[in-house]
């Protein structure tokens, strides 16, 4: 716990006193670092009421000392006396405050902070993963695109492609991830090695002509439109998001797109997934 000089330094600031020079240097550094810890929203009431949580966390982020800590209770007091006392819907804006400041912990962009040793509750600290985030021009289509991949993605995906797309290498998670779609068909369908690509694909998928033949993949039981069309699926997508970025950089300039790409693969597996147990009923 904090010792009483340290209490008695929290309360005259929160009074507005200044403290006599006979103060200890101990205290002094407390004076200091609470006036840098009690920092409010920058945020107005209508740009709380109309942004949404992720913006709202970047916006809190961006407002706090970098690095440094942040007294959590005088951030919250400060929105409710001052801030947005005299607004009509103040509990509605400080739940909104508060969900930003939850989603700001949840994606470990704050942390628990020691103060002289001692762990308070009321006291975060920004992380290393924070102050990056809140220095990042383009924070907010990155945070977008890490939400399109919240839930789980395939076992073949996990964890590599979603370590390289948090670590904002989008161009190599898409092309793993289509690179994974394509290792997967060459073993199901137990092709050479030198078959690559979109030629894997329709050899893989080709569709039957008149109930005969078509490739180990297709699945025979669908009509011949349906088997063209996952065989296209298939060549479209490793055709665009995995050949080209065999043979030259592609810079992914929206990250929203990476991250639809990686879902993409994802799908594929997935229908992959299915297809084998098709082959395995299929070998009974």
């Amino acid at each position: 716990m904090l010792r009483r000089p340290a209490i008695e330094a929290f309360r005259g600031l929160r009074m507005g006193r200044r403290f006599p020079p006979a103060r200890s240097p101990k205290v002094a550094a407390l004076e200091v670092t609470y006036r840098e810890a009690m920092v409010g929203p920058k945020l107005t009431a209508s740009e709380l009421r109309s942004m949404t949580t992720p913006e709202i966390a970047l916006r809190i982020l961006q407002s706090f000392p970098s690095p440094g800590q942040v007294l959590a209770l005088s951030y919250m007091n400060e929105a409710k006396d001052h801030l947005y006392k005299a607004e009509a819907d103040k509990r509605e804006l400080l739940d909104r405050l508060s969900d930003g400041w939850a989603w700001l912990v949840a994606k470990g962009m704050l942390g628990p902070a020691y103060i002289w040793g001692d762990l308070n509750p009321n006291w975060q600290r920004t992380t290393e993963r924070g102050d990056a985030w809140a220095r990042d021009e383009r924070a907010i289509t990155r945070i977008v695109a890490e939400e399109q991949l919240a839930f789980r993605l395939h076992q073949l995906l996990e964890p590599r492609v979603r370590m390289l797309f948090e670590m904002t290498d989008y161009e190599t998670a898409a092309f793993a991830s289509m690179k994974q779609v394509e290792v997967r068909v060459r073993e199901l369908a137990q092709a050479q090695a030198e078959l690559l690509g979109t030629s894997l694909m329709q050899m893989a998928f080709a569709p039957a002509k008149k109930g005969i033949g078509g490739g180990p993949l297709t699945d025979l039981t669908i009509e011949g439109g349906e088997q063209v069309a996952m065989m296209s699926l298939f060549v479209g997508a490793i055709g665009t998001f995995k050949n080209p970025a065999s043979h030259r950089l592609v810079d992914y300039d929206d990250p929203s797109e990476a991250a639809e790409v990686v879902l993409l693969a994802d799908l594929l597996l997935r229908l992959l997934d299915k297809t084998e147990r098709r082959l395995q009923i299929e070998a009974v």
